[in-house]
């Protein structure tokens, strides 16, 4: 028990100090007052300082996607068909030539120094596949031509194709990264519907359209991209093109 004031200040009402206690002078006898105690570990932990919060907010992210790059004479033809669909009774936001695409895993925003991870596993998900060739035919909408909000072309879902998706994933499952929201379904996405001015005859035209044969290309490498969100439309990056190691037919 710590000394008593009493020793040092003489008599307080007629008494020595010495002899009043604890419940008289809670704060002068306890050897550390409650409000001066450290925080326990616990809550220590729990605050955040300044530099804590500048860090977070500091975090610099990419959005970015792995996709398949067109040729630019199959972006013609689809273009082309674009061109025939962009009437004035629909309401769509065609997507621009450059920017038409084939994803295979739409990333997000993730950390800028996340990205090496995503090159690694992509590389070697190239590594490991073999250049093959996909056909692009018929029109349809997401999530159905009569309710449409996404209009794409198809792609035929060659088990190549199919199986490049699979690699990918695994690639990204082994460094943790969450699964895809919904099963991998190929296409290119032509245009996003904004109203539903004149959805009954646009789901006509996706009809009458639903085998159309719009060409081929072959596939021998995938790429990670940047997307920058902009008013006028997003603008794409190429970051890094990953190779596929082996010519179709070549032994493993």
């Amino acid at each position: 028990m710590p000394r008593r004031l009493g020793h040092h200040l003489g008599r307080l009402g007629g008494r020595p100090v010495r002899e009043f206690g604890p419940a008289e002078f809670p704060l002068l006898c306890d050897p550390v007052p409650p409000f001066l105690s450290p925080l326990p570990d616990e809550r220590r932990q729990s605050q955040r300082t300044f530099e804590d919060l500048k860090r977070e907010v500091d975090v610099v992210t990419v959005r970015c996607f792995i996709a398949i790059e067109l040729p630019e004479t199959l972006k013609k033809a689809l273009e082309s068909l674009r061109m025939r669909m962009d009437l004035p009774q629909f309401d769509v936001r065609w997507v621009q030539p450059a920017n038409l695409h084939l994803t295979l895993r739409f990333l997000g925003e993730i950390p800028e120094e996340k990205l090496p991870l995503v090159e690694e596993a992509s590389a070697r998900a190239a590594r490991i596949s073999s250049t093959f060739s996909i056909k692009i035919q018929g029109l349809g909408a997401f999530p159905k031509p009569e309710a449409a909000r996404v209009v794409w072309a198809g792609v035929d879902p060659e088990a190549p194709l199919i199986e490049l998706e699979k690699k990918l994933s695994r690639e990204l499952s082994d460094l943790k990264w969450p699964p895809p929201d919904k099963p991998f379904r190929p296409h290119l996405t032509l245009g996003r519907v904004r109203s539903s001015r004149g959805l009954g005859e646009l789901r006509r035209l996706l009809e009458r359209n639903r085998e159309e044969k719009i060409g081929e290309m072959e596939v021998d490498e995938i790429r990670l991209i940047r997307s920058q969100l902009q008013r006028s439309g997003p603008i794409y990056t190429v970051l890094r093109r990953f190779p596929f190691s082996r010519r179709a037919g070549e032994a493993a």
